[in-house]
């Protein structure tokens, strides 16, 4: 019996991405196409855009991470075509916070081409329940029977604690201007460092030159800007650092913070989304933008926190083991079915 044919197309890069390909192509044959293109790229738009019919011509099922106009384009080809569609969300897709001039539902032409989207998609499988219910309110969707929540999943072989953790208080992002930065909650972040001057403040991930100069400007002596390091020395951040902030404004489910608590990092976070999702009761939470509370729940942590349950509990419920059953099992069952 010939294998099922899955176009995995991909609109950003991340593990998590690649994981899932990596789990569908164990079982399904898996043709992948990534869209990375520039704004002025047109010829290189184009040749994608007919390298994606010829894919969904090839394929039984189209598998899609993230939601954007290439993706918009998948979902109408593939319905004139009656092949099932797969879309799963990540958390800017369903996002509307002018305050920080962020989502893509600012945009009110994405509005409706993300409203055709999930009215017509098969299947929708946002990270987290937040991004089902931003959707359900920010798209105004009258039917949500196609929306199921899967979280990502996450390898305890790969994230794993070692040897005994240092005084260091961790935080992983990556940002390319001052909005993104302020919903990251990096600035309160380094702010908080001045309340906890006996612990070092790392964070690790790119920041654009404007980013960096801001928050050299703010940080203490006790915080650290390493910018972007390979996985390897990240995965020995995680396992040296006693406590991570993940201090955003929002998120889907966050990958860092997750790889962080199955390396034996107590988790604080902000009450939010997939923070919570991720954290339960397994760590300690501040308000979003509070450098002061933020202080306390780390002190909280510090001083009577336990580094075992947060791994045990992304293993018992954010496995990736878990997720690639789940795939599997929705794949079959659109190939079963052939939904219309």
């Amino acid at each position: 019996m010939p294998k099922i044919r899955i176009l995995f197309e991909s609109a950003d890069k991340g593990p998590f991405i690649d994981w899932d390909e990596e789990s569908l192509s164990e079982c399904f044959d898996t043709r992948r196409i990534d869209i990375d293109i520039g704004k002025n790229e047109i010829k290189k738009a184009i040749i994608l855009f007919f390298d994606l019919i010829k894919g969904i011509f090839w394929c039984d099922i189209t598998f899609s991470w993230f939601a954007d106009e290439f993706t918009y384009y998948i979902v109408r080809i593939a319905k004139l075509l009656n092949k099932p569609t797969i879309v799963v969300i990540g958390g800017y897709e369903v996002a509307k916070i002018p305050e920080f001039e962020y989502g893509n539902l600012l945009n009110k032409r994405m509005i409706k081409k993300m409203q055709y989207l999930f009215n017509h998609c098969d299947i929708i499988l946002p990270v987290d329940e937040g991004l089902k219910k931003d959707a359900i309110n920010n798209l105004k969707l009258k039917k949500w029977d196609n929306i199921k929540v899967v979280p990502t999943g996450f390898d305890p072989e790969k994230f794993f604690p070692k040897g005994e953790k240092r005084n260091i208080i961790l935080t992983v992002a990556s940002v390319s201007d001052l909005n993104r930065l302020r919903l990251k909650g990096l600035d309160v972040f380094v702010e908080t460092a001045k309340y906890i001057s006996d612990y070092e403040f790392v964070h690790i991930g790119k920041l654009s030159i404007e980013c960096e100069k801001y928050l050299k400007n703010i940080s203490p002596s006790n915080v650290s800007l390493l910018g972007y390091l390979p996985t390897e020395k990240v995965l020995e951040y995680y396992q040296n650092a006693k406590i991570y902030c993940q201090l955003s404004a929002r998120e889907g489910l966050p990958t860092a913070l997750c790889e962080a608590m199955l390396c034996g990092c107590i988790p604080v976070g902000t009450e939010v989304q997939g923070i919570k999702t991720a954290i339960g009761d397994s760590g300690y939470y501040a308000k979003f933008g509070d450098p002061k509370d933020t202080a306390l729940a780390i002190r909280m942590a510090l001083d009577i926190g336990n580094a075992l349950y947060p791994r045990d509990r992304i293993i018992n419920d954010f496995s990736l083991k878990k997720r690639r059953k789940q795939l599997k099992e929705i794949i079959l069952f659109l190939k079963k079915n052939n939904i219309d």
